[in-house]
């Protein structure tokens, strides 16, 4: 993951290099100033609005179930990401924005194998023998999309686990991205200088979600503002926060899906 942001950020930067950096000749080859016309156009054209959910593909979707030889379903694994038509206006924002989730999608395979091999060794050499029916161990991955304005472009992940006993637990996990280059945005890079100051306002937005909701925030004196942020997405008109189990209290054993209003921050967008 960090490889592919620091290969973003360079194809990004050489970008701006070759179409805003100085010359060093006082006059330009012909064919130079015809290609950056050129670039200018398609930039224009980049930045034309267009509604990310006229423009959904179909999912990438991943399924695998682990079976006895008598067909007892032991466990399953399914999960669907986001992927959009690489035609028309933004075609190269959506085709930056499918790969960043096609390179999600090879993990899939890697987890759902470790999921597998450790339920066959808490069920020991005779899993495969197994005939009687029981509950089976579910991994399921789902994405919820959100758009703020023609800018932002926001999937927020949920992921349900479900074990032999039928316990659910339950993760969120989010992505924004830049509806004019298809890069995903940090917290620090969409908020800039006022970053630290919107991170404090998500913290305090945290005490009052707590107190709506009855839920005790033991960890208000302690949690850091960055893992608040870590994991956000936005829309119309709220911020969401994906935070970990246990994050804000320690009877709390689920993920959590954060939802402040987006007034709280609309002062420090860019």
């Amino acid at each position: 993951m960090n490889i592919t942001r620091i290969g973003r950020y360079i194809a990004a930067l050489l970008t701006f290099l070759l179409l805003g950096g100085c010359t060093l000749f006082e006059f330009e080859p012909m064919e130079e100033v015809q290609q950056k016309e050129a670039d200018k156009t398609q930039l224009a054209v980049q930045s034309t609005e267009v509604e990310p959910e006229s423009m959904m593909a179909d999912d990438l979707v991943f399924e695998r179930s682990m079976k006895t030889d008598s067909g007892v379903v032991l466990a399953s694994y399914e999960a669907r990401l986001p992927q959009f038509a690489e035609d028309g206006a933004k075609s190269g924002v959506f085709q930056n924005i499918n790969e960043f989730y096609q390179q999600e999608f090879e993990a899939f395979s890697a987890d759902c194998d470790w999921v597998f091999l450790t339920l066959q060794e808490e069920l020991g050499a005779g899993w495969n023998n197994i005939t009687d029916e029981r509950q089976p161990v579910t991994t399921e991955f789902g994405y919820e999309m959100f758009t703020l304005g023609d800018q932002y472009l926001s999937i927020v992940r949920d992921y349900t686990y479900t074990d032999t006993a039928g316990r659910q637990s339950i993760y969120y996990f989010a992505e924004v991205f830049d509806l004019a280059t298809g890069w995903r945005l940090s917290f620090d890079t969409l908020f800039g200088d006022n970053a630290d100051e919107a991170a404090r306002a998500a913290v305090e937005g945290l005490a009052g979600w707590c107190e709506q909701n009855g839920l005790a925030f033991d960890t208000r004196e302690t949690i850091s503002a960055d893992a608040v942020v870590q994991e956000f997405a936005l829309s119309d008109d709220e911020a969401i926060f994906c935070l970990e189990p246990f994050a804000l209290s320690a009877g709390d054993a689920q993920g959590r899906l954060i939802r402040l209003p987006l007034s709280l921050f609309q002062k420090w967008l860019p």
